[in-house]
């Protein structure tokens, strides 16, 4: 549901090197509209400021590639470097026979070839991935079985966005459902209906999503008010999950050829 754009890594040349943070929140704020307006800028910041230091980790320290790290982040979620959807990741910034500018650039290389791939030309394998979970994710939830739960899981996100199922892969996808699984259980979810939405949601938004500050409204939900009941806590994710993706599908604007060019 990202779209990566010519200018939003040409802006990276233009950086400042005082006020970097406000920088990097007017680089989000012009150059990804809608992840900035659906998160608000609180979460937009606090992304910021957890992906800097991140970024210092790998040996990233100029700010072009700062500034590359955290339009990766922007477009895979905040925890992308250690997320097991995207195992290449973390091969390529932890590799030590690189230079820091090298791996930034690989980084990039590697991201577009995943987004090519997935989004499709002018984006058209994710809008119409969002439209088909916005019109049969209630029913998919709702005939969630007791018996192979995880293969009916499999064939939903297949038949939902079968381009990204293809490129992540059996093994990527079965971990994905797994940790799914076990997020519902410990959120005290309803054990189907939970694990179908959580897995939903993973599959879109990155296996680590729970944990992402551009996205809280989900930590919110699987970690506060555990007096809640199981049945009233599934109900208000399946409503919370419905909003984010009707703001998705209300702000997104016509997307362009994907292009990551720094």
């Amino acid at each position: 549901m990202l779209v990566i754009r010519n200018q939003q890594i040409e802006a990276l040349s233009c950086i400042s090197s005082s006020l970097f943070t406000e920088d990097m929140v007017s680089h989000v704020r012009t150059h990804f509209p809608t992840q900035y307006n659906i998160a608000g800028e609180l979460s937009v910041r606090q992304a910021i400021m957890l992906a800097i230091p991140r970024a210092r980790i790998y040996g990233f320290a100029c700010e072009r590639d700062i500034c590359i790290y955290i339009t990766t982040m922007m477009l895979l979620g905040s925890n992308f470097d250690t997320d097991s959807m995207y195992p290449w990741v973390l091969l390529l910034l932890k590799t030590k026979h690189a230079s820091p500018a090298a791996k930034a650039n690989d980084l990039v290389e590697k991201t577009v070839d995943f987004y090519s791939k997935t989004a499709g030309r002018q984006n058209g394998y994710i809008n119409r991935a969002l439209l088909n979970v916005h019109r049969d994710l209630a029913g998919f939830v709702e005939k969630s079985p007791s018996e192979n739960l995880h293969q009916y899981i499999k064939d939903a996100l297949y038949d939902f966005y079968p381009q990204k199922y293809e490129v992540l892969g059996e093994s990527i996808i079965e971990k994905l459902i797994d940790r799914a699984m076990k997020t519902a259980d410990q959120s005290h979810l309803l054990k189907k209906q939970g694990a179908v939405m959580l897995s939903v949601i993973m599959f879109f938004l990155g296996s680590s999503v729970v944990n992402d500050p551009l996205v809280p409204w989900l930590k919110k939900i699987l970690q506060g008010d555990t007096t809640r009941d199981q049945e009233s806590r599934t109900l208000r994710l399946r409503d919370a999950s419905y909003n984010y993706l009707g703001q998705w599908l209300g702000k997104a604007s016509p997307a362009k050829e994907n292009n990551y060019n720094v």
